[in-house]
């Protein structure tokens, strides 16, 4: 990963988050769930439980989808970098650049041995 370029970086950081940030709220959705299953209150004829917790689970769903929004998969990306633009000009600079010299490395060779 320290040899990625930033952007990939900061697309698979971000990436991570959002699983992170949907594992949380499903997490939290069952735990709610589980509270309106558990509170007495809800026993009553009046508080019909099952359209609460399915309205639960629709807010929960939608919340879901806004955190995932519109998620770009990294693993396909990593998996084919060839067809990345940037990937296929990294690789042509890097063919170019020359192996790294000291500063006056040539002199030190032109000396007789």
């Amino acid at each position: 990963m320290l040899e990625w370029p930033y952007r990939r970086f900061i697309r698979a950081f971000d990436a991570w988050q959002r699983r992170r940030a949907a594992e949380r709220v499903e997490r939290q959705e069952d735990l709610h769930i589980a509270a309106m299953y558990s509170n007495t209150n809800m026993d009553d004829p009046e508080n019909n439980r099952e359209t609460r917790v399915q309205e639960l689970q629709s807010y929960y769903k939608s919340l879901r989808r806004a955190v995932l929004g519109e998620s770009v998969d990294v693993e396909e990306e990593v998996a084919d970098p060839d067809r990345d633009a940037f990937m296929r000009a990294s690789k042509r600079n890097l063919a170019a650049i020359l192996p790294p010299s000291l500063p006056g490395e040539e002199s030190i060779q032109r000396l007789p041995a």
